[in-house]
């Protein structure tokens, strides 16, 4: 496992060896980005992921379905076709119409039946075109499809979706409950706004502007403000890395004599500077294409399925987390608004069971507003709750206490990066690990991570240090603790606007960050648990959101409470 070194016995504010070795490694990693692969893992034959899977994998069958399943279609695809990109820079920049456009692009049921049942499989195949309707030969399109039944409040992920490298994409879905379902698609971004998007992070590896404002302790008049980042600026700085939790963090050293290096108050984030350097990288053909993202591909595919005479209720176990999907295809599904994993059972709580099985507990949680989101949900719902310590908006901390039922909620945000558009005090940033390393645990302490958001605009390989390092503190507190629930919450979809948050927050870029959390948990020894937000935010019919929906969000802390008190 991970073990980030002692800290140097140096000045507080030189470049430490250690700091230095974070340099030198995350230059190399965009070195290694521009010769060997990219920022996300793929190999210097400029492969474009879509959603890695096997003809075996879209085809499986979980133990749900162990009372049978009708195989339509079999093994269309011998093996997921981990294609070259062929995308002609050239070729669409000086002709738009080669870019796969999602009005024009079509999809349809491959082999239909007359006759569909309940747990039959069906093939959806999607062909790309281009502008002027006509057909992709290479991949590199990423595609999202769902099978929704609006009546029914019912939607479900497929299976997987295959990348043919050859222009077509093949959905797998499962039909999980009877009657009329519709298939939806649509294009979150063509093959040519990836190839834009894998450019911009090579050439900004960190796509988001700070300053630091210095303020002198015997007069709040005297004041200077520089720029800060996770990697040194030019000239004098002022280093307030934590390498023991992998934190780099540094500003260049005021120039006005007399202010220290401790004399900084605030950390200031901007999307003006970096929206700036983004423009500089692009062109306005580019940043157009950038703009469009999550188009709907119009064509009607619809089934009606009966439920079949054999009908069989599979002996599930309640669902545990322990299991961290390494995949990103479907693993339940939505129906009446209330999800069924195909593998295990989740209970749904109802209000009082929601406090019965929070009294005498204390529920942490660190990380982003997504994480965030668990303690504003159980406040609206569950009354008497007293606020203890509400600071910062948005770091916090947050402390709230119901008496009653001795149930302690708490929040912090996870430390640098963060982005808020706005200044908060550097005192109040806290790092997770360090947090971790300071508590009591035992049966009665929850802890939910999320951390994701704010990463995305950042080096991959920052993020696989943090995350390492807090397993590594996980693992000491879980040694100290036995009996202490930690549980991670992955990433979920979300909104994206202009060509500046399609480079630093689409869904392209969280769903390589989300395959390293995964790879990372799932290698790793530490009994932590993981709540796939992924599956859920995706399969559900509403639109995404970086904040989910209710149902979504209620889901996740069924998931949660089923864990922990069941």
């Amino acid at each position: 496992m991970y073990r980030p070194p002692p800290p140097p016995n140096m000045s507080k504010y030189a470049i430490s060896s250690a700091s230095l070795l974070f340099v030198i490694c995350y230059a190399c990693s965009i070195l290694v980005f521009n010769i060997e692969s990219d920022d996300f893992g793929n190999n210097k034959k400029n492969t474009i992921p879509l959603i890695p899977i096997s003809s075996t994998q879209a085809n499986r069958t979980t133990n749900s379905d162990r009372c049978r399943i009708s195989t339509v279609n079999g093994n269309l695809v011998d093996k997921i076709v981990n294609f070259t990109s062929a995308i002609n820079e050239s070729s669409w920049r000086n002709d738009i119409s080669h870019i796969t456009s999602g009005s024009k692009s079509i999809f349809y049921i491959y082999n239909p039946r007359n006759i569909y049942h309940v747990r039959d499989e069906i093939l959806v195949r999607i062909q790309a075109r281009d502008m002027q309707g006509r057909n992709k030969t290479f991949g590199g399109d990423y595609f999202r499809a769902r099978m929704v039944s609006p009546a029914r409040n019912a939607s479900v992920n497929p299976n997987g979706i295959v990348d043919r490298g050859d222009g077509t994409y093949d959905a797998h879905f499962t039909i999980r409950w009877p009657g009329r379902s519709d298939i939806s698609v649509i294009l979150v971004h063509p093959a040519e706004a990836v190839s834009v998007i894998r450019r911009a992070i090579q050439q900004l590896p960190n796509r988001l502007v700070y300053s630091g404002l210095f303020v002198a302790p015997w007069n709040h008049q005297v004041k200077e403000t520089v720029p800060c980042d996770v990697i040194p600026p030019e000239g004098r700085i002022c280093n307030y890395s934590d390498v023991r939790v992998y934190a780099p963090w540094y500003c260049r050293k005021p120039s006005i004599e007399n202010l220290q290096c401790s004399h900084l108050n605030d950390i200031c984030s901007y999307d003006s500077e970096a929206r700036r350097k983004v423009e500089q990288i692009t062109t306005k053909d580019e940043r157009e294409l950038l703009t469009q993202m999550k188009i709907p591909l119009w064509s009607s595919t619809s089934l009606t399925a009966s439920e079949r005479v054999d009908t069989c209720e599979p002996n599930l176990s309640l669902c545990n987390l322990r299991h961290v999907p390494r995949d990103m295809y479907a693993h339940g599904y939505f129906l009446q608004d209330k999800w069924h994993p195909f593998d295990c059972k989740s209970k749904h709580f109802e209000r009082n069971e929601i406090s019965k099985c929070l009294t005498n507990k204390r529920f942490y949680i660190y990380g982003d507003s997504t994480g965030r989101q668990f303690m504003e949900y159980l406040l609206k719902y569950l009354t008497g709750f007293k606020t203890i310590e509400d600071e910062n908006e948005n770091l916090g901390p947050h402390k709230h206490y119901h008496p009653q039922h001795n149930i302690t909620l708490f929040h912090v945000f996870h430390g640098m990066p963060f982005r808020t558009g706005k200044c908060s005090s550097f005192r109040e940033v806290r790092y997770v690990s360090n947090e971790l390393d300071q508590l009591e645990g035992g049966p009665d302490l929850v802890i939910l991570l999320s951390l994701w958001a704010h990463f995305q605009k950042t080096s991959l390989f920052l993020y696989e240090q943090r995350i390492l390092g807090i397993l590594d503190a996980a693992d000491r507190l879980l040694k100290r603790s036995p009996g202490t629930s930690i549980i991670f919450k992955g990433a979920n979809t979300r909104q994206v606007g202009d060509f500046f948050w399609t480079v630093s927050s689409t869904d392209w870029i969280a769903y390589q960050f989300e395959l390293k959390l995964r790879q990372i948990i799932s290698r790793s020894s530490v009994n932590v648990g993981f709540i796939d937000a992924w599956d859920l935010s995706s399969a559900h019919y509403s639109e995404d959101d970086i904040h989910p929906n209710d149902v979504i969000l209620g889901t996740m802390i069924d998931q949660l409470l089923t864990h922990v008190c069941m």
